[in-house]
């Protein structure tokens, strides 16, 4: 019995632990973003948000396409290969202004599969949403991970 109440106890740590890591990553990620407004570059303000560049984080567009009304969709993919799975924010800069703010979720085996991911690293690699941009606007995409790890690529608005 006491092995049962030691092994829920540490589950309930272990549950509270995530929950706090989750909403300091989002309030770095807030932090980045209120940074970039105010006029630091990525690299500062990824510095004074905690995160760190890694070169483990893949990703990739796979449709960045002008829809009708204006806005332009934006499909994508995104991994921290040793990542646990959990999601990571994807952010799209224009200047010092964040357009599009969105999170990974769902799997892709073919990515998973071409980038060697492990099983947990896959539950949530895909991204989409929309945003407005000037044709030819030269754009930035940010890669943000729980592990407080960031990269970044450029864009051209369609």
């Amino acid at each position: 019995m006491a092995c049962l109440a030691s092994f829920i106890a540490m589950q309930k740590l272990i549950e509270h632990k995530m929950s706090r890591d989750d909403e300091t990553f989002h309030a770095a990620v807030d932090e980045f973003k209120t940074a970039v407004s105010h006029g630091a570059s990525v690299a500062t303000a990824a510095r004074a948000a905690g995160f760190q560049p890694a070169d483990y984080l893949r990703y990739g567009l796979e449709r960045l396409t002008r829809l009708a009304n204006g806005q332009v969709e934006i499909v994508g993919l995104a991994a921290d290969m040793p990542g646990d799975g959990s999601p990571l924010v994807i952010l799209v800069l224009a200047g010092n202004k964040t357009i599009f703010q969105g999170q990974t979720e769902g799997a892709r085996e073919d990515f998973a599969r071409g980038f060697m991911l492990t099983d947990a690293a896959a539950r949530n690699v895909r991204f989409s949403g929309a945003f407005l941009c000037q044709a030819a606007e030269p754009l930035l995409g940010v890669v943000t991970s729980p592990a407080k790890t960031y990269a970044s690529f450029p864009i051209s608005c369609p």
